[in-house]
């Protein structure tokens, strides 16, 4: 699904620490929200999303959606 979403990833330690994240490789940061898009009104600039449908989202914006992590 399209979340009509921009990201930024946070592989930057001095971005991480600015977004109070910890130092595991894990969030993203939305960059932009498109105002017709599915996100509109749920999610803001700037929010940081750490998983998806419980999948973590690591800081390169990749998520793991093997087999055994779906089961």
């Amino acid at each position: 699904m399209d979340l009509s979403i921009g990201i930024a990833n946070t592989l930057n330690p001095a971005m991480r620490k600015a977004l109070g994240l910890a130092d595991d490789d894990r969030g993203v940061m939305v960059s932009n929200v498109q105002s017709a898009g599915v996100s509109a009104g749920k999610l803001d600039e700037g929010d940081v999303l750490l998983a998806i449908d419980g999948h973590e989202i690591a800081s390169d914006g990749m998520v793991n959606w093997t087999a055994s992590a779906c089961s």
